[in-house]
């Protein structure tokens, strides 16, 4: 899949606590959840989330319950909200064990959040504002072994079931 990078990582999720500086209960329940949402990166603002990010913590916690945190306290929180027709999810930390559960949960995500539009036509042009949503994240994968890879995404979002089916077939090699 030509949309999908996979890269070893070293960063461990007890780095990314570390580096955070978070509050002791926040920093034990991150270290915890099976789940971790953590900071984009952006070279700009390296410790702020993309636009939406709440709203998507408010629906995994929905599914997940303790097991997803995000790893800022309440006042460190920072959204940078980017204009495209890119839909941001974030960057993620999931441990191995939780991995098909997590991509099956984020898909329900994507659905009810980007409705595809209706198709055209072979042949038409689409305008900008009806081309196929695009979406993009970043999960590393973890287990208790020290295992760590890293997959980054950026493309139609209709691919997303195949992509998620690739991630779990790469990390199991």
């Amino acid at each position: 899949m030509n949309n999908l990078i996979v890269n070893s990582i070293t960063r461990s999720r007890e780095e990314w606590v570390d580096m955070l500086d978070l509050p002791e209960k926040l920093e034990t329940s991150a270290i915890k959840a099976n789940v971790l949402i953590v900071p984009s990166m952006i070279p700009t603002q390296p410790k702020a989330f993309v636009g939406g990010t709440l709203h998507l913590f408010a629906f995994l916690q929905s599914q997940l319950g303790e097991d997803v945190e995000i790893c800022i306290s309440n006042e460190g929180y920072e959204e940078l909200k980017l204009n495209s027709r890119t839909v941001r999810l974030g960057r993620f930390i999931v441990k191995s064990i939780a991995l098909p559960l997590f991509l099956g949960i984020l898909s329900n995500y994507i659905y009810d959040r980007i409705r595809e539009p209706q198709t055209v036509e072979s042949g038409d042009d689409l305008p900008e504002y009806q081309q196929p949503a695009v979406i993009s994240f970043t999960i590393a994968v973890e287990d208790s072994t020290g295992k760590k890879k890293e997959f980054q995404y950026e493309g139609p979002a209709s691919d997303y079931k195949s992509i998620a089916e690739e991630i779990e077939r790469l990390w199991n090699e």
